[in-house]
């Protein structure tokens, strides 16, 4: 289910029948619900209003995160504003987007409060008039001498402005300014009680989604509205962001041997880190597919233990360190290959012959080491770089095989075989798959652990159905990487 938070200026019965449903943690696919409890306890019952930096690399699940915490919050009874900061990237006044989102999510939370936001809103407007207009940005632009394109605007306005004009009105509009702020505040700061009167707790959550996606210009201007203008008791916020990444946007601005990082440290009170998510759990909540029911497709091997399979793909998931959002584009990638596969069993009425290991395995090298992955022929097979070349987990402990060592294996059964020119049946000028049959065999008595055995043997298995003569095709490397190739095109924003 996909749900717009635009939605959050529904009412709160839709808000029960719509979000409620979508974003709660027992249906939280990266098991989070225990640290997204603990952290909304600690926000909720901490007196003190603080901004927490919710860090996480791209992928990691910040926004889902945020998602279920505004839920949390919500069950909570508190007040609580999401916000999509690269939505409002366009606009050039963050004060202006942070108080309009929070004056109307919190008014269609309690039609009571209208009367106080239509308070606030009017001080909000006297604050913002004497901020904002252009032709007080101008003349602000041209007093400092800047070469901006609103220079030109202010060269015309104070031509027709004396000094003393200017003087004047710039000292009205900052004292109005000042005055008009000072009773936002106040009025900000007495809403918690008038929250708490009509069945509320206290704090006043705000959440801040997307922020290192937005100009470094827009992302420095909302954290100094945040520090300076909400340094209001009672408010709290949430603020999502890849911080290395916005680091290095700040540093586009300032230059780049400016401190960002520590920069950013000012805005903040604490950090909060997303805790690494079980890859086999994710795979789990996927609904991989490894049987199609397309009778022209046989992924090898097709009868296979299904925790056995997660427990493989998530190895070498894990081996390559590949985020949630890696893992989603992969999975993607490895369906639009096994789709484009049926088609041509299809159009050619030749059966396709996969291993899905394998296929797994390229997609990951063609992002992740493609110089390699193009040195690769049906002939030649260089050894893989895999960043952890750990040991396969408990399930295969006893054959002590390393995740590298069963990719070559793989690899080695997707080259072009040289036989001899009378094979183990006495027959001359056969095609290799005999000859990979028996390897397959023979490393299934060769291994001792009971499920990997199984695993080799149902490939022979499966392979023995196919050399009696059905029209088919067994994929070589040069089917995979064709096929990889075309792959690459796919990519997520």
């Amino acid at each position: 289910m996909t749900i717009k938070f635009e939605s959050i200026r529904d009412t709160t019965a839709n808000f029960q029948n719509r979000w409620k449903p979508a974003y709660n943690w027992d249906n939280c696919k990266l098991h989070r619900k225990e640290y997204g409890q603990f952290v909304a306890s600690y926000l909720s019952r901490e007196e003190r209003s603080l901004v927490l930096n919710l860090d996480g690399a791209w992928g990691s699940g910040k926004t889902e995160f945020l998602k279920r915490l505004y839920t949390e919050f919500i069950d909570r009874k508190h007040a609580c504003v999401y916000i999509d900061a690269w939505e409002s990237d366009f606009s050039g006044n963050p004060l202006l987007v942070v108080s309009s989102e929070l004056l109307e999510q919190l008014g269609c939370i309690e039609n009571h409060l209208r009367e106080s936001f239509n308070e606030i809103r009017k001080s909000l407007g006297k604050f913002l008039r004497n901020t904002t207009p252009e032709v007080a940005s101008a003349i602000s632009q041209a007093i400092l001498g800047t070469g901006t394109p609103g220079k030109l605007l202010a060269e015309t306005v104070i031509k027709s402005i004396s000094d003393k004009d200017i003087t004047n009105k710039l000292s009205s509009a900052h004292q109005e300014c000042i005055d008009a702020l000072y009773s936002v505040k106040n009025q900000l700061g007495n809403l918690s009680e008038k929250l708490i009167a009509h069945g509320y707790k206290s704090k006043i959550i705000i959440l801040i989604d997307e922020l290192d996606r937005c100009r470094p210009t827009y992302a420095i201007e909302l954290l100094e509205v945040i520090k300076h203008f909400f340094n209001v008791p009672n408010f709290s916020f949430i603020i999502a962001t890849d911080t290395e990444q916005l680091g290095h946007s700040i540093k586009a601005v300032y230059g780049s041997n400016f401190d960002s990082i520590r920069y950013l440290r000012r805005f903040f009170d604490h950090k909060l880190e997303l805790p690494s998510p079980s890859i086999e759990h994710y795979l789990s909540l996927q609904k991989i597919d490894l049987k199609p029911s397309q009778e022209k497709l046989t992924l090898l091997p097709s009868n296979i233990n299904h925790d056995l399979t997660l427990l493989i793909i998530s190895s070498l998931l894990e081996g390559y360190n590949l985020k949630i959002r890696d893992i989603d584009q992969l999975l993607n990638k490895f369906t639009a290959c096994i789709n484009a596969a049926i088609d041509e069993a299809e159009r050619t009425n030749c059966h396709q012959v996969i291993h899905w290991f394998t296929l797994f395995f390229a997609l990951i090298e063609y992002e992740e080491n493609h110089e390699l992955f193009s040195l690769r022929t049906n002939k030649n097979s260089p050894a893989p770089t895999i960043p952890n070349n750990f040991q396969l987990p408990s399930d295969f402990s006893s054959t002590k095989i390393s995740i590298h060592d069963f990719v070559e294996q793989h690899l080695a059964f997707v080259k072009t075989q040289e036989v001899s020119r009378e094979d183990a049946w006495g027959e001359q000028n056969r095609n290799d798959e005999r000859f990979r049959m028996q390897e397959y065999i023979n490393l299934a008595n060769q291994i001792g652990n009971k499920k990997l055995h199984a695993y080799y043997l149902a490939i022979y298995n499966d392979l023995n159905r196919f050399i009696t003569g059905t029209p088919h095709h067994l994929w070589h490397w040069s089917s995979y990487k064709s096929m990889v190739e075309l792959a690459g095109y796919i990519d997520s924003p």
